[in-house]
């Protein structure tokens, strides 16, 4: 099993593709009209090694397993509302058959050690779901903001 910051667009595409169905099929409000629009929207800009946009993939045996990414722009600029140096983890998928066997603890770990290891210390996250608000408390992160773009979300912020 490895994570990778090297990323190409195919892979790309499979997680724009996974993306697309979970938001259609739990997020009715999305303005996104194909995986592809996700990905010319959202995604293509990771192709570029940039300290503003990093996505990590994780795969065992070239198989796509999940990714998670990170990047100093979020909706709306909250974070800096909070922070001028402050990250924003802006997406953690596991591909369906996948989950409920760590790797999304895995990705997570290695996403906040990687930042740590680089002097960022200012972490945000966005969750709508109760769920991920669980799953997120036990990495130290706690809600310090709501806010309405779309859906109701919560603001979390990483405490070490």
């Amino acid at each position: 099993m490895n994570i990778s910051n090297v990323v190409n667009k195919s892979d790309l595409l499979i997680i724009c593709n996974y993306h697309y169905i979970y938001w259609k099929t739990y997020m009715e409000y999305t303005n996104v009209k194909s995986s592809i629009e996700l990905y010319n929207k959202s995604y293509k800009k990771y192709l570029n090694d940039s300290n503003d946009h990093k996505i990590f993939i994780l795969k065992n045996n070239d198989i796509l397993i999940g990714s998670i990414s990170i990047s100093i722009y979020d909706f709306d600029n909250v974070v800096k509302k909070y922070s001028n140096n402050g990250i924003f983890i802006t997406d953690l998928y596991i591909i369906d058959e996948f989950r409920s066997n760590g790797y999304g603890k895995y990705l997570l770990e290695y996403c906040l050690k990687y930042l740590i290891n680089n002097n960022i210390t200012d972490i945000y996250l966005a969750v709508s779901d109760e769920n991920l608000i669980n799953f997120y408390t036990k990495y130290n992160f706690k809600i310090i903001d709501e806010i309405m773009y779309e859906t109701n979300y919560k603001i979390m912020k990483y405490y070490k």
